[in-house]
Order: structure tokens, then C-alpha cells, then sequence
């Protein structure tokens, strides 16, 4: 038989002392007796006033209150995940962006958009749009060439030109994008355009026919 009798003087500290003393009974009922679903005391106060706390019901005569003490409730914690790794791993797909497998960026298409090939032009002041298509788009730092017979006559960031006082005639245009350093990146293919400008014709003057009588 087990018995836990709560310290204490008088009514004033009963309560406090019953809760230590259920508490203290419950552990060392529950070590001895782990399969249990629950455990079973009876409190009662003997003739001194004191509570008492017992495992073993009371005899004949005996009056006690009976405490069911529950177990505990227990779980299994989860495994530990292993730990990451720290390591990113990255799947680049530079196919559309002019990216080769080495990471050395390239442009793949470089030409003369307008005029077209074989185009004529008429134009009196001998004016002329230039536009060139690059493929992927320019990046930052690289710039378009514009050749015209051979000649570099336009340098751009962005893909437009005006050229005047073209002269009439059949002309060669050609685009290219450079570098920094002025190292050629692309060259396109070569395409013509014709420039018609009015040129008024001044006819030499003729003497009037002088009239002959009979």
C-alpha cells in the first residue's frame, strides 16, 4: 500500500499541499505501472485533519474520495529530415537569347530592312531611311554600322538612320554590329537601292529659223 500524506499547517496550505502530494503519488504510480491507461487513488483526511492519498481502497468504516489519475499522452516525433544541400543548381536555356553552351553571347542575323533589296528610292533632296535588323536585340555597349558604297556613313545605338544628299544611282548598303573596341561582331549580306532624283534637262538654245520670201 502506498500512502502520501500532504504537509502542512492547518486548512490554510490543504490545497497546495493535496496538489503536490497527487503529483508526487502519480509519478511513482505511473513507473510502476506504464501499460496503464489511467490509475486510480483515493484521497481521504485522517483524524488530524491532514489529506492522505492512498493506491489502496478504504477498509470498513472508511470513507475516501476517489482520483483518477490518467497517463500522459505521448507521441513519436517525425525522423529528422537530412540536411540540404547548399548547392543551387541552375538550368539556363539561352537558345532564344543568342547564348552559345560556353556562355559567349553572339548575334545570329544582321541586315538592311528598308529600302529592300532592288528598291528604288525617289526622292528630290536625295533622302534616305536606313533600317537595320539585328538578331537577338542590340545590347548595351554594341553599336550598328551603316556602309554605303563601302563607306562607314552612320554609327547608331538603335536600329535607324537618315542619310541626305544621296546622289542619284544605284547604291550598296551594308550593316554590321561592333563592339566597344570597334571589333566587328556580324556583317550582314550586301543589298542595293536605286536613288531617283529629278535633274531638269536645259535644252541648248536653238536660233529661230529666220523665214525666206519668194
Amino acid at each position: 500500500m502506498s500512502q502520501v500524506r500532504a504537509a502542512g499547517s492547518g486548512r490554510r496550505s490543504a490545497s497546495a499541499a493535496a496538489l503536490v502530494a497527487v503529483l508526487s503519488l502519480a509519478a511513482a504510480l505511473l513507473e510502476s505501472a506504464p501499460a496503464a491507461a489511467a490509475t486510480t487513488v483515493y484521497r481521504s483526511v485522517d483524524s488530524e485533519g491532514r489529506v492522505v492519498f492512498s493506491d489502496t481502497p478504504p477498509g470498513p468504516g472508511e470513507s475516501a474520495e476517489t482520483v483518477e489519475i490518467r497517463d500522459p499522452t505521448s507521441f513519436e516525433a517525425p525522423a529528422t529530415p537530412p540536411p540540404a544541400d547548399d548547392r543551387a543548381t541552375w538550368d539556363w536555356d539561352m537558345t532564344a537569347s543568342g547564348e552559345e553552351e560556353g556562355g559567349t553571347f553572339t548575334y545570329t542575323a544582321a541586315s538592311v530592312v528598308s529600302p529592300a533589296n532592288d528598291e528604288s528610292v525617289r526622292e528630290n533632296s536625295g533622302t534616305v531611311t536606313i533600317v537595320a535588323g539585328v538578331e537577338p536585340e542590340l545590347r548595351p555597349g554594341h553599336q550598328i554600322e551603316v556602309l554605303m558604297d563601302g563607306q562607314v556613313v552612320a554609327t547608331t545605338g538603335g536600329n535607324q538612320v537618315t542619310l541626305t544628299e544621296v546622289d542619284r544611282g544605284t547604291h550598296t548598303l551594308l550593316v554590321r554590329v561592333v563592339d566597344e573596341s570597334g571589333a566587328i561582331l556580324i556583317e550582314g549580306v550586301p543589298s542595293t537601292f536605286h536613288m531617283q532624283r529629278y535633274a531638269p534637262l536645259l535644252a541648248p538654245n536653238r536660233p529661230r529659223p529666220t523665214p525666206h520670201g519668194n
